[in-house]
């Protein structure tokens, strides 16, 4: 089993206060946005750059396109970043509202919101037209890979086909599992419906997106999973404080090649570069592991 190691960390002075939510990695800096309603920009070493307090709570989710940083928060609103200007305000894409936007993904040249009423909406930047896709379940999570739209929540994952330029859609598959969710390549991994095992399939809609392997993997529910950046490895970390590494090649049958224990719960993980991914967790907890 290979080992993982610390190799970076914020500062007590620089760390956000409370939870971080959600990581980033883009264009060689990482961002974070967190349950102080704070994004920050860290250097790959975890030296603050820039930061600005984009909600006024609870920061869900981030995206990027180029020098645009996009954020969603429990006020409802989608707020855009500029990266150049140390995180200076642009174009509000989304007022506040009721309707809570959980999930925002960039592909296609557009951006993806996925909402608490079971909608994604796509935002083309530049125009006011949007379009909309009724996915039925709370949009906890969400992957997008070409024109199939991946969602998933606490029962099912579902994987929807977009078709055309006027918004019509249909329903490929639905999967019983639960949020996090990972889409990388020909593998789609998510979580059970118990929150302790990683369900693996191929990423392929002529087959009907055929079931790799039902790993069990925690001890405590799952909060957190990203790919690495060559798609090898998938990492899990949640409630048991363990960060895990699995091998794609050989899910079943090698089980887990790598852990990383921490003294927070785990809430947030995504990957970074040289083989390096980013953990946070708990009253601002943030690191880098070396992973591979």
């Amino acid at each position: 089993m290979a080992p993982m190691k610390k190799s970076a960390a914020v500062s007590e002075q620089e760390r956000h206060l409370e939870n971080v939510a959600t990581l980033l990695f883009h264009k060689g800096k990482l961002f974070s946005g967190a349950d102080d309603g704070k994004i920050k920009m860290w250097s790959p070493d975890l030296k603050l750059e820039a930061e600005v307090q984009a909600h006024p709570v609870n920061v869900y989710s981030l995206a990027a396109d180029g020098d645009t940083l996009y954020s969603c928060s429990n006020d409802g609103s989608i707020r855009s970043w500029n990266i150049a200007d140390k995180l200076a305000a642009g174009p509000v894409v989304k007022a506040e509202c009721d309707i809570e936007t959980m999930k925002l993904k960039v592909a296609n040249d557009k951006l993806y919101g996925g909402d608490v009423d079971g909608m994604v909406t796509v935002y083309t930047p530049g125009k006011k037209t949007t379009k909309q896709y009724e996915i039925l379940e709370e949009v906890g999570d969400m992957e997008v890979v070409g024109n199939l739209l991946f969602t998933c929540r606490d029962t099912y994952v579902t994987i929807t086909e977009m078709l055309g330029e006027k918004g019509g859609f249909a329903m490929r598959k639905s999967m019983q599992g639960r949020q996090p969710l990972a889409v990388n390549g020909d593998r789609i991994c998510f979580v059970s419906r118990d929150g302790r095992c990683i369900q693996i399939h191929e990423n392929k809609k002529e087959d009907n997106f055929p079931e790799v392997a039902g790993v069990p993997a925690h001890e405590m529910v799952i909060q957190a999973m990203c790919f690495s950046r060559d798609g090898r490895y998938v990492f899990t970390g949640g409630y048991d404080r363990v960060v895990k590494r699995w091998d794609l090649q050989t899910p079943a049958e090698s089980g887990v090649t790598g852990e990383f224990s921490t003294d927070p719960v785990i809430s947030s993980l995504c990957a970074g570069d040289k083989s390096q991914i980013y953990v946070g967790g708990t009253a601002g907890y943030l690191v880098r592991v070396e992973a591979a």
